[in-house]
């Protein structure tokens, strides 16, 4: 039953990273799409960053790329609160 947890959180990190990679325009400045983030794609960040599973923590992070680069004016204030759990504080760590 774990492996099938482990294999399903990914696959799930992977779907929202490939949704948010290929977002467009109008997608991105969706009022509704946004509120989404902010709500629960913060939170699971923030979760799968500390997961024992070293894949989930690479595709946290890589999620959290996509959102900088594609997402930075609409989510500033979710950015600013999340850099430093998701990338300082893994680099102090390490």
């Amino acid at each position: 039953a774990d492996a099938f947890q482990t294999r399903g959180k990914t696959l799930s990190l992977e779907l929202v990273k490939i949704l948010l990679e290929n977002s467009g325009k109008v997608f991105r400045s969706s009022p509704k799409f946004v509120g989404s983030i902010r709500q629960y794609l913060s939170m699971s960040l923030l979760r799968n960053n500390a997961s024992p599973v070293p894949y989930a923590v690479q595709l946290s992070c890589s999620i959290f790329g996509t959102l900088l680069s594609k997402f930075r004016e609409q989510l500033k204030a979710e950015i600013g609160v999340l850099f430093p759990f998701l990338i300082i504080q893994p680099l102090e760590n390490s």
